[in-house]
């Protein structure tokens, strides 16, 4: 090796050491900020104020870290100001909605992002959803919301949400008969729509939602889950039948994907191209607030679950679930009302 050589090699081991000094020091004194895409109070913002508790001590520096919510357009507002506006240095994350990847795969044109480019660092929790009816309804069993004579209503909320999706897909996918009765003003307006019977259940709730929300349901046994949709079986709903266990022949690529979408849950994210350093430290972060035994306090008394998938391999499942075949989208469109 001549002189010359030498030298690159030195610089080269040089700078390679700065990088990762400059990793490790740049969050000292920072404040970063979590951007939601829901109001507060609800799960897509529960999830982050908890964690941001106990996430710093995780991050060199230990900087502080503000949640603030940017509602709007079913979490569109954010993600679109998170891809197009946010700086790209690591100090700016997103909690954002599930549901975003799909809704640009399949072309919605106010998506102004591109899924795969997001640099996804984790979510707390894989989704199941859940398919219920009133306990005191003549509906006991799955194969009853199949064979019903008359459509079960199920209540909704907006199109394009979970619980105005699922029973179309079911229908499609399962053969139920089921009819949705949409507008009603959030998700806990549906929940009186059940009480005061003015429909026999609720199709596409998430399941660790359900339980925090409408834990006197439970309590009481008010209510009788017939259908789990997910990639698997929740494990406190090991005797109810996945949606995937019905499905029609040909008709499991299309549950397939809304499965995928549950999985990711309630993601994090930081805009694309922060360096790759801080995404390190980021996405560690993430795994170690996740086993925080201070944070898992804290989600237990809070009721919610935790059952995370770390950023690495959250990234391979978005990237895999906006690849549709494009003989694929428009059934999935027809379904998702995009």
């Amino acid at each position: 090796m001549n002189i010359i050589q030498k030298v690159i090699v030195v610089f080269a081991v040089v700078f390679c050491l700065t990088q990762v000094g400059t990793a490790e020091e740049f969050y000292e004194g920072k404040e970063l900020n979590m951007i939601v895409s829901a109001d507060a109070g609800t799960s897509y913002d529960l999830y982050p104020r908890l964690a941001a508790r106990h996430i710093t001590k995780y991050i060199p520096g230990n900087p502080k870290i503000v949640v603030k919510n940017m509602p709007g357009a079913s979490g569109m507002v954010a993600a679109n100001w998170l891809y197009n506006v946010a700086k790209r240095d690591g100090v700016t994350l997103g909690a954002i909605h599930r549901t975003l990847p799909l809704t640009q795969a399949l072309g919605v044109r106010q998506a102004k992002f591109d899924p795969a480019k997001f640099i996804w660092l984790g979510t707390p929790v894989q989704e199941t959803a859940s398919c219920f009816v009133r306990a005191d309804s003549a509906y006991k069993s799955a194969a009853d919301l199949v064979s019903a004579s008359k459509p079960v209503k199920m209540a909704a909320t907006q199109p394009r949400s979970d619980v105005f999706i699922v029973p179309a897909m079911l229908n499609d996918v399962a053969g139920t008969n089921l009819k949705v009765t949409s507008g009603y003003r959030g998700i806990m307006a549906t929940a009186l729509a059940v009480e005061k019977g003015e429909v026999d259940g609720i199709c596409g709730w998430g399941y660790a939602s359900l339980r925090v929300l409408k834990s006197d349901w439970f309590k009481k046994d008010y209510i009788k889950i017939l259908i789990q949709i997910g990639r698997a079986k929740h494990p406190e709903l090991k005797d109810v039948p996945l949606a995937s266990d019905l499905a029609k022949p040909g008709k499991e690529n299309i549950l397939a994907v809304y499965n995928t979408q549950l999985s990711v849950g309630r993601p994090w994210v930081a805009p694309p191209g922060v360096p790759p350093d801080r995404v390190k430290i980021l996405r560690q972060a993430f795994v170690d607030v996740m086993k925080d035994p201070g944070f898992l306090a804290d989600a237990e008394k809070a009721k919610v679950q935790i059952n995370p998938l770390p950023g690495e391999e959250l990234q391979t499942l978005v990237e895999q679930m906006v690849d549709i075949p494009a003989e694929m989208k428009p059934a999935l469109k027809k379904i998702f009302k995009y």
